[in-house]
């Protein structure tokens, strides 16, 4: 088990296009879920909606390293998936990468 000041949160928020936001998480279930499920480097996935906004996605991750963040980013399905959730989505998304200082 990896020690918490190497472990990496990645913050993703997509802002869907009007009305297809249930489309994001479709795509999202095809692609990235599956992947998350069986990569033991994925300690925590939260795919959540944002109550405010009914057009955005919000996903919380945790990283067991900065390694397994690049490999997974650099997995061969994923730019299929960045293409085909590209396609409803408004702009490209809101990524901010964090060092966990603290968890409960």
């Amino acid at each position: 088990m990896s020690k918490l000041e190497d472990k990496v949160a990645l913050l993703v928020r997509h802002q869907a296009k009007a009305g297809q936001r249930d489309r994001i998480q479709e795509i999202w279930k095809s692609f990235v879920q599956p992947k998350v499920i069986s990569n033991t480097a994925h300690e925590q996935y939260f795919f959540c909606f944002d109550n405010n906004d009914p057009d955005v996605v919000c996903a919380f991750q945790i990283f067991s390293s900065r390694k397994a963040l690049q490999d997974f980013l650099a997995s061969d399905w994923y730019p299929d998936y960045l293409a085909q959730v590209g396609e409803v989505i408004q702009k490209a998304p809101e990524i901010t990468e964090a060092s966990i200082q603290w968890k409960k």
